[in-house]
């Protein structure tokens, strides 16, 4: 038993440090006096879509009203063979002439998204590539931003996504995970140990990309094309790694539904955990993980009597909850409104079980993805 504390001890005085290296990363990005730059670069867009009928309308709008210059950027829609008709939305609508509609390949067996994402680059003309996907909402002034974070040293950006508001308590604690996900990832750039990014809303040289081999070497995996492209850039080349820690590049989504849903969407986010190209990185996630089994465990031994038990889980679960409280803060009216936190007490019980079962299911490797049946 006391080599179990011991453990358990260990694991958390892990967890609670990386969550202080978290916090002083962002606290760098917030306070960087960088100066922008103030050139015009031209720009790719590229969305992978499927079965996206409901949400293609509102994004063709959004890329319609965007302030930079459409001699500026190009859009490219890659249906990736669609069963509604999403496809059908797109060659209809003629209010955009720098749009392009492509197909990816019917006979592709795994990584979807990421072959779908390399015939847009391969039929692309921008020097910047700027990837989304179809169920964003984007701001007005959204590819107006993007180049002024890409100096001649830059090579990777992430940019921030929030969910989108919610009145249900569900939404809530979604909102606020989500929000800590975005920031642990911003964090993690800022104190210059990028592991964590979204494909929601990215962006990064086109000569990068062929620089470092694309997705070559990762491409028997599905998912991780935002987060494993970052890893090879900052591991192989010179350049950096930025977040933009600015409004007008931020990105909404939509939230899940169902906690069926949400937990298919995470298992999917934790099945690359094990493939990282640092094994510090595969470390870290599997400290984290039996940081969390450790605090699901605890009030079993509550329950049995274990001397000290609740003095340890009271301790962890309360230092937790503080420290997360004052990182979340940091996002506040940012990537959530106000009065969203009280909730962190309803969303840290939550989070203690689905990260158990979703990092489970994530090693497992099959899951369920846009009525696909995916491996890994």
């Amino acid at each position: 038993m006391i080599f179990l504390f011991g453990l358990i001890l260990f694991v958390s005085f892990i967890y609670l440090m990386f969550l202080f290296f978290v916090y002083n990363g962002i606290i760098g990005i917030k306070t960087n006096s960088e100066k922008l730059n103030d050139k015009e670069i031209s720009l790719s867009v590229i969305i992978p879509f499927r079965n996206e009928a409901e949400n293609i309308p509102l994004l063709l709008s959004d890329l319609q009203k965007q302030s930079y210059s459409g001699d500026l950027f190009e859009v490219l829609l890659i249906d990736d063979n669609s069963d509604d008709n999403s496809a059908e939305i797109v060659k209809n609508f003629t209010q955009m002439k720098n749009i392009k509609l492509l197909k990816n390949d019917k006979d592709i067996k795994s990584a979807f998204k990421k072959n779908a994402i390399i015939k847009g680059i391969n039929n692309s003309q921008g020097e910047i590539i700027v990837l989304t996907d179809a169920d964003c909402r984007l701001p007005e002034n959204w590819l107006k931003t993007i180049p002024k974070y890409f100096n001649e040293d830059s090579a990777l950006v992430s940019f921030p996504v929030r969910f989108e508001f919610g009145k249900k308590i569900f939404d809530k604690i979604q909102i606020l995970d989500f929000a800590g996900l975005i920031l642990t990832g911003a964090g993690l750039i800022g104190a210059g140990k990028p592991i964590i990014t979204n494909s929601a809303n990215l962006a990064f040289r086109k000569s990068v990309f062929f620089e470092v081999g694309g997705y070559d070497d990762n491409l028997h995996l599905s998912s991780g094309d935002d987060v494993f492209l970052m890893r090879k850039i900052a591991g192989t080349t010179e350049y950096k790694i930025k977040f933009a820690w600015n409004k007008d590049a931020l990105v909404s989504t939509k939230s899940n539904t169902t906690v069926k849903e949400f937990i298919r969407q995470r298992r999917r986010w934790a099945s690359m955990s094990l493939f990282y190209d640092e094994k510090s990185i595969t470390i870290l996630l599997v400290s984290i993980f039996l940081f969390y089994l450790s605090i699901f465990i605890l009030p079993l031994f509550i329950v049995f009597g274990v001397p000290y038990s609740l003095e340890m889980f009271l301790a962890i679960f309360f230092t937790k909850g503080l420290i997360d409280y004052v990182l979340l803060k940091q996002g506040e009216e940012f990537l959530f409104e106000k009065g969203v936190l009280k909730y962190l007490p309803i969303a840290e019980l939550f989070q203690i079980p689905y990260i158990i079962i979703a990092s489970l299911l994530g090693v497992l490797g099959r899951y369920e993805w846009k009525s696909r049946d995916v491996k890994r």
